[in-house]
């Protein structure tokens, strides 16, 4: 591997000019030139960002460089040895760097990174450095991304594939960061990555089998359109090979007709592996992701057997539409027991989520909706809302007057009650539950999918969750 001073006509007359030679590094770094003095830019220091520094800091071709942290968080707990820019104006030098690498939380067209990347810059993510790492492994990566419903279906190809005994890992917004798992990667058959709009964004190269689940509006707060957003979660298969595949519903059959690669439209007509009843997780949806990954693992190679018994072992992952808690009911001379039944979807962070979960139950529903918006269209929710089981709603949260305003349509029968937070919300809910059961002299379901982001109150939307699933337990009987 060549140091820049054995490149003879780097020191000839044309090079005398110090931006030209910066330029001419970098164009060069990506033929694996170790540059003397490189300077390396970790743009968000969340999880990705530590990910990504840490496989640098190791990396041969990387591990000399001056690392510089930006990140628009003033207070940040840093590791030693690595500069910083923080705060508002964490992007303004983006020049002064040889290679920059995103986090996916960052967004990739910000106008600072389009102008370091005119400059000559190399900006990169963690994703394109796994994808680079991996390339003459011969292992075979499986990207699922969709707006909801990837972490679940992710999963489900990663459970049936070790069920099926292969050498597979599972990585990304649902596992490790992908640089972490680079050393077992090129070890095993498969990596199963959930991938995201943001992630996917830059991509430079697209996972040898794509999985696109349904597509909706969503993360409107951060892409300029639903076209962008579009486009993005498009890289999934827009620089596939011929000899790769995309699978994709029907609902999606549109947007992959212009692939290269095989396409596979997959359908529940004629399924017959499972049915709904057997499985662990609620709603069609989930069903539908369950008929997905099957289909992918059959083309793989697993038994029917495999499968199923994978899928119908599949309990579901936390903070999707899973049971916090039943919580008994007696009613005086009424004989038979009644519970309130708390499901936690967290998770549920836009109104097309909260309309599958909803839509899943056939007992009486208090919905908990409401948070941070996203700068989403609540009028599907309103309804999926009419057309389900809800009898009441209750809204909490920074865009709870957005929410109740598309709330407006609904029947005289449905209820909306407006509460300052996720705890008055729990609490109120426990008491429309019980004159809901006295009404009909039936369980209810108390569902918190908030079709909303978490931030206005919350870390994220496990935090979120957490707190939920707190104050149901700390109800008393």
């Amino acid at each position: 591997m060549l140091e820049p001073d054995e490149i003879p006509f780097l020191h000839s007359p044309m090079f005398v000019d110090v931006e030209y030679t910066s330029i001419f590094l970098r164009v060069w770094s990506k033929k694996s030139i170790i540059i003397a003095n490189m300077r390396i830019g970790i743009i968000g220091f969340g999880r990705e960002g530590q990910s990504a520094l840490k496989y640098l800091k190791k990396h041969p071709e990387y591990r000399d460089a001056e690392f510089v942290i930006l990140d628009s968080r003033e207070e940040l707990e840093l590791p030693s040895g690595v500069g910083k820019e923080l705060g508002s104006s964490y992007l303004k030098n983006l020049t002064d760097f040889d290679l920059l690498v995103r986090s996916p939380g960052v967004y990739a067209e910000k106008t600072e990174l389009r102008n370091a990347r005119k400059k000559g810059v190399r900006v990169t993510t963690g994703s394109n450095l796994f994808f680079e790492a991996i390339r003459d492994s011969g292992v075979r990566v499986i990207g699922v991304t969709g707006t909801k419903g990837k972490g679940t279906v992710s999963t489900l190809i990663y459970n049936i594939l070790k069920r099926a005994k292969k050498k597979v890992l599972l990585a990304g917004n649902i596992g490790k960061p992908v640089l972490d798992t680079v050393n077992l990667a090129v070890k095993s058959e498969f990596v199963v990555i959930e991938m995201s709009s943001f992630q996917l964004q830059d991509i430079e190269r697209s996972p040898d089998i794509g999985v696109l689940l349904n597509i909706t509006p969503d993360h409107m707060e951060v892409h300029k359109s639903f076209k962008e957003y579009v486009k993005a979660k498009s890289n999934l298969f827009n620089l596939q090979k011929s000899e790769d595949k995309i699978y994709c519903f029907l609902d999606s059959h549109k947007l992959v007709k212009k692939a290269k690669s095989e396409v596979v439209v997959v359908s529940s007509d004629g399924f017959d592996l499972f049915n709904r009843e057997e499985l662990k997780v609620i709603g069609r949806h989930n069903y539908l992701n369950c008929v997905m990954a099957t289909i992918v693992a059959r083309d793989l190679g697993v038994s029917d057997g495999d499968i199923r018994k994978a899928v119908l072992s599949f309990k579901g992952l936390a903070y999707r539409t899973q049971l916090s808690r039943r919580l008994k009911v007696r009613l005086p001379s009424i004989p038979g027991n009644f519970f309130i039944n708390f499901y936690n979807d967290s998770a549920g962070t836009n109104p097309e989520t909260a309309s599958a979960a909803v839509l899943s139950f056939n007992s009486p529903i208090i919905l908990i909706a409401g948070g941070k918006d996203k700068n989403l269209n609540y009028t599907g929710l309103a309804k999926a809302i009419s057309a389900s089981e809800t009898r009441a709603v209750i809204l909490y949260g920074e865009n709870k007057e957005k929410i109740n305003s598309s709330l407006s349509t609904l029947p005289k029968n449905i209820s909306v009650h407006l509460v300052d937070d996720l705890e008055s919300a729990v609490t109120y809910a426990r008491i429309l539950a019980q004159s809901l059961i006295t009404k009909y002299l039936q369980s209810v379901v108390v569902l918190f999918s908030p079709a909303s982001a978490s931030f206005d109150m919350f870390l994220d939307y496990a935090d979120r969750g957490n707190k939920f699933d707190e104050v149901v337990k700390n109800l008393k009987d």
